[in-house]
């Protein structure tokens, strides 16, 4: 099974492939170098909370112009800084980048 989207419940969708002994991958996003980014954030996270207190650090998303909200993929990386002691509060900024894309920042 595959779920790559930020809505519904990941923990649920996880828990019923789990009880139907299927597989599963839960990501807000497809993309594999994204995949395995997020991966690698949460085990970082894991094994070595809090290892950024102290530190300041800003994440810089972009999107098309309709978007209406940050990306579950943005919202994940930050999860994760969070976990290693960033403290992070989501900005809307009317910013535009080169390409004309408007830019939401989460930052700390």
């Amino acid at each position: 099974f595959v779920m790559g989207t930020t809505g519904g419940n990941p923990d649920k969708v996880a828990a019923a492939a789990e009880a139907a002994g299927v597989y599963a991958v839960v990501s807000p996003q497809m993309g594999k170098q994204v995949v395995a980014f997020q991966a690698m954030m949460q085990l970082m996270a894991d094994n070595f909370p809090g290892v950024f207190s102290g530190y300041e650090l800003g994440a810089v998303e972009s999107h098309q112009r309709n978007k209406a909200d940050t990306s579950g993929t943005a919202k994940a990386v930050v999860q994760s800084f969070s976990k290693m002691g960033l403290d992070f509060k989501e900005v809307r900024a009317a910013a535009q980048v080169p390409c004309a894309l408007p830019v939401h920042v989460v930052a700390c």
